[in-house]
């Protein structure tokens, strides 16, 4: 008896070593898929696109027409956000947020500086062109904002530029890049391989929006 039970007092033991050990090991197992570390230059630039299309798609558009008078907030929080003016810091604050990070100037500027290492022309031009219509519609938006010293690891606090400074800024480089957004030649970096909005009519859009 005394035998069976040390026996089975061992095996006991085992089988918890085992349980608590981290078995669980190796691709598919302890990699997130929602929460990747690395990306291509063409993902990132698909997640850039998609939360772009949340910026500019969303509770700031919505606002946006109420007070220009083109919709009406009559009920809910378009009531309360945009007709009543009763919108605080804390309702809407993810949306500055995300022309920063999540696919925001962050995201931008790592597909410009792989496009430049690469010498792809065309990804670099394109970027560029997103990153003026992001920054251009959070400067229309907020007013004056960090953008020449942000999104660098080695400023804690960036300086706030004026709205005038950032409205030059990405204009000129939006126009600056529209011709290496046209070139084709750029192999798998063509949007057709990624189902990236077509780049012609966004450069049409751009232009009459924000060059006149």
């Amino acid at each position: 008896m005394n035998t069976c039970t040390r026996a089975a007092a061992v095996l006991a033991l085992t089988l918890v070593g085992a349980g608590c050990s981290d078995f669980l090991q190796g691709p598919g197992l302890t990699e997130n898929p929602n929460n990747p570390t690395t990306g291509t230059p063409l993902q990132q630039l698909i997640a850039v696109q998609a939360n772009m299309a949340t910026r500019l798609e969303g509770q700031l558009a919505r606002c946006a027409g109420v007070y220009t008078q083109q919709l009406i907030g009559s009920n809910n929080q378009q009531l309360s956000f945009c007709t009543q003016y009763r919108v605080t810091e804390s309702d809407i604050s993810g949306q500055m947020n995300g022309f920063y990070v999540g696919g925001g100037l962050l995201s931008m500027r790592a597909i410009q500086a792989a496009a430049q290492a690469s010498g792809d022309q065309f990804l670099l031009g394109m970027t560029k062109v997103w990153e003026g219509l992001a920054i251009g519609t959070a400067t229309s938006v907020w007013g004056d904002l960090p953008y020449s010293e942000a999104v660098n690891p080695n400023i804690a606090e960036p300086v706030l530029d004026s709205q005038e400074s950032i409205y030059a800024s990405p204009r000129g480089g939006t126009e600056r890049h529209f011709g290496s957004a046209d070139e084709r030649d750029a192999g798998d970096s063509w949007p057709g391989r990624g189902g990236l909005p077509h780049v012609p009519r966004l450069r049409a859009g751009l232009r009459r929006q924000h060059l006149g």
